[in-house]
């Protein structure tokens, strides 16, 4: 999106309207692109446990989120370039699109931000070949510590998902 908004197109008759035109095109693959990662996410949270969910999430945050948040953040500053900024997005195709795209984005990170509630909701049975060896205290501090991991956890996560949240939500006000 940002290269075509850049560099054009290669249409002889390259000028903003299809520039225009091109960008809503590939905005609007990318937003059937992380409607389906969305579906497929909580999928994958009906089907697993809720430590796998946490491990999938803490790995997808900065492989996928954080670049892909700040790479929507630099199309949204290049469109307000082209005059194409939040408040136009209900008279400008582009405006539209890139708000549809973080809107759609903004439920993917709702939906990392539910698999981090099941993460920190998830408990384990003890395990019946060690239950006789461990004794009440041992597990009370094992839990303590899952606890304490699991508090720790959300505050080092789940900031970012807010923040991010807090953010794409700009883009549904009604202007």
């Amino acid at each position: 999106v940002m290269m075509t908004l850049i560099l054009g197109t290669s249409d002889v008759g390259d000028n903003l309207a299809s520039r225009e035109s091109a960008a809503v095109s590939e905005i609007g693959a990318i937003v059937d692109l992380v409607e389906e990662a969305t579906l497929e996410f909580r999928a994958f949270m009906k089907d697993r446990d809720g430590t796998d969910v946490g491990r999938e999430v803490c790995n997808l945050l900065p492989s996928f989120v954080v670049p892909f948040y700040a790479m929507l953040g630099t199309t949204s500053r290049l469109f307000d370039m082209f005059s194409w900024g939040k408040r136009k997005r209900m008279t400008r195709p582009a405006s539209g699109s890139l708000a549809t795209l973080a809107l759609s984005f903004r439920g993917l990170l709702t939906a990392l931000c539910d698999g981090m509630e099941r993460f920190r909701s998830t408990t384990h049975s003890s395990g019946s070949d060690l239950a006789e060896a461990i004794t009440p205290e041992m597990m009370e501090r094992v839990q303590r510590e899952v606890r304490l991991s699991r508090d720790m956890t959300r505050d080092r996560v789940d900031p970012f998902f807010q923040e991010m949240i807090q953010e794409l939500s700009t883009y549904d006000v009604e202007t």
